[in-house]
């Protein structure tokens, strides 16, 4: 239940970040078909790419609230994804949430010179990436 996963928020404060949009990016079509499920049976849009130049398209178009976005996609990766996003003006406020089991040392400061809000390691808890989620969302509507 949401209010387990971030107890700190009041229940008009989850509703605010909730019916929101995320894009989600990643190759493995079992893992975007488990995320879709999980966020839109917790009342979230979803859309989804399977490539990294398909995502960019995505959020050029449809402008997601928040992206979920894997390192290692067929054809360009998830840093230069992100790199393109992050320096848009039409994109640079989408946050994005990289997931990826690369387990490289330096993925975490890759993440971060690309642009990204935060780095998750596969496999992850569930609420974790929820409670990332909310929290890029909230941080996004300060600014």
């Amino acid at each position: 239940m949401i209010q387990n996963a971030l107890p700190e928020l009041e229940s008009e404060e989850v509703e605010k970040v909730r019916d929101r949009t995320i894009l989600i990016v990643d190759d493995d079509e079992s893992q975007v078909t488990a995320l879709c499920h999980r966020f839109e049976s917790l009342g979230f849009q979803t859309l989804a790419a399977y490539e990294g130049k398909k995502g960019i398209d995505v959020a050029e178009s449809r402008h997601p609230d928040v992206m979920l976005l894997d390192v290692g996609l067929p054809d360009i990766t998830g840093f230069e994804v992100c790199e393109h996003l992050n320096n848009s003006a039409k994109t640079c406020d989408i946050p994005i949430i990289v997931v990826s089991g690369h387990e490289r040392s330096d993925v975490v400061r890759r993440t971060r010179a690309a642009g990204g809000m935060f780095f998750l390691q596969k496999p992850y808890d569930p609420n974790c990436l929820l409670a990332l989620v909310e929290h890029a969302l909230r941080d996004s509507d300060t600014y």
